[in-house]
């Protein structure tokens, strides 16, 4: 699955177990928050994969396509961290204090 079809299934599945936490639905809302996990766990294996890819291209000299992956990894985890402030995830990954301009 594209990533791009995975950051909108996360915010559709948050969005759903808001729906039933809202109805009172503890059942459907439990069964929703596995799903909104095994989402997490992907999106996060892809932050660690554009990560070695952004090193592998500054090791080589190619520091425009290294700046393109951390950017990428950036725009993940702003989104992680957006999904995480509306429903607490166990392994979401935690908010990153910016410096030197690293991902």
């Amino acid at each position: 699955m594209a990533l791009h079809d995975r950051t909108a299934e996360l915010d559709a599945y948050v969005a759903e177990h808001a729906r039933h936490e809202r109805d009172g639905n503890a059942e459907s809302a439990a069964a929703v928050r596995g799903e909104v996990q095994r989402v997490v766990t992907e999106i996060e294996a892809e932050v660690a994969a554009k990560l070695a890819e952004a090193e592998n291209h500054e090791a080589a000299g190619q520091e425009m396509l290294g700046a393109r992956a951390r950017t990428r990894v950036r725009e993940l985890r702003t989104h992680l961290e957006n999904a995480a402030s509306s429903l607490p995830l166990e392994n979401a990954t935690p908010p990153r204090k910016r410096s030197g301009g690293q991902a």
